[in-house]
């Protein structure tokens, strides 16, 4: 949730909670009470929502891909050693990019290399393990499946943040609605009205915040925030 949604949810909260002190009151079935349920909701929704809107971090995926590209260079830097005697043995071994796309790419390819036939002895000469093959194709299989997490949960992170857009402006519609109530209700009640008024005050954004809203970091005590 960001600086400018989280004051607005402060709001939301500062303006049930004085629903709860002066309105309760107001008749079950009438907009009033339809309004200060809704606003409830939103509160609900959320607190639901900023929790999980948080993607996850890169740092596990690309541990995995340092790791496996350090193993690429050595399986590249024998493969060389092998072509000193065997002309174009290397061919196979070379590693085009380190992006992560490039890294596992390369990776594939020097998996389909290894298992040609009589390839993977001249490795096993140099000291490598028997099974590397089978290392090379669980690191991939391990990389992959978490890029296939990180990217559902990057996904996920960015439709909890347009829902939690969407309660905002809904819960600002419901603030100024229950702002007409209020008026109305306790237009001779100055008290209930500076309290309606701290409830329903936005706090001001801080100087270095960046305001998509027009508003350059100004805040009122009226709704319509």
């Amino acid at each position: 949730m960001r600086d400018r949604e989280k004051r607005r949810y402060d709001m939301f909260v500062k303006a049930d909670a004085f629903g709860n002190d002066y309105l309760k009151d107001l008749p079950p079935d009438s907009k009033g009470a339809g309004y200060r349920t809704a606003l409830a909701v939103v509160i609900v929704q959320l607190d639901a929502n900023k929790v999980m809107q948080v993607p996850p971090r890169f740092t596990a995926v690309e541990v995995q891909l340092d790791g496996l590209l350090l193993d690429l260079k050595a399986i590249a830097k024998t493969a060389r050693a092998v072509a000193q005697d065997i002309s174009g043995f290397a061919d196979s071994f070379t590693i085009a990019s380190q992006s992560p796309a490039g890294v596992l790419s390369a990776a594939d390819a020097f998996i389909a290399a290894l298992k040609k036939p009589g390839v993977l002895k001249h490795f096993i000469d140099h000291e490598a393990s028997p099974d590397l093959v089978v290392q090379l194709e669980k690191s991939v299989t391990a990389i992959r499946k978490a890029q296939s997490s990180l990217s559902g949960g990057t996904t996920s992170a960015v439709a909890k943040t347009k829902a939690i857009g969407l309660c905002v402006s809904e819960g600002i519609k419901l603030v100024n609605h229950l702002d007409a109530i209020v008026i109305n209700k306790y237009e001779r009640n100055a008290e209930v009205l500076r309290a309606w008024q701290t409830a329903s005050h936005v706090e001001r954004a801080p100087q270095h915040e960046e305001h998509d809203d027009g508003t350059h970091g100004t805040s009122s005590t009226e709704p319509n925030k």
